[in-house]
């Protein structure tokens, strides 16, 4: 972590947002957060410095059942978190790189179970760039 002058993680699961302020207890320069990261952003990123280079690493999604999400939500509901993040980011006009960690659930239909990418999953791209 010593690459970055400060770090930002978003939580939404208690138990996994306890557990990560125990590990990273040492680390200085990381801020965790409790919460929904789509309503977080809205009062971090003004804190932002716009000059600055900015990393996102986009993870707000359900995976399993010790993180937060509801599976039996419909593909919508998980993907409307990911388009209001970005909707923010975008919005905010900061010089950034944007990277979304398991695309999977974004390229198929539902969220569970997990299968393999469709081929057309050129689609949902479309819809994240199109914002």
């Amino acid at each position: 972590m010593g690459h970055f002058d400060k770090i930002y993680s978003i939580e939404l699961a208690p138990l996994l947002f306890r557990r990560s302020k125990q590990r990273f207890l040492n680390i200085p320069n990381l801020e965790l957060i409790e919460g929904d990261s789509s309503e977080v952003l809205k009062s971090l990123l003004p804190k932002l410095k716009k000059e600055e280079p900015i990393l996102f690493w986009l993870d707000a999604h359900y995976s399993n059942p010790t993180t937060a999400g509801d599976p039996s939500l419909e593909y919508e509901k998980h993907f409307s978190t990911l388009i209001k993040e970005l909707k923010l980011i975008f919005k905010s006009e900061l010089k950034c790189v944007i990277l979304i960690d398991d695309m999977v659930p974004y390229v198929q239909d539902t969220i569970k179970p997990y299968v393999p990418a469709k081929t057309d999953w050129y689609k949902s791209i479309g819809r994240i760039i199109n914002l």
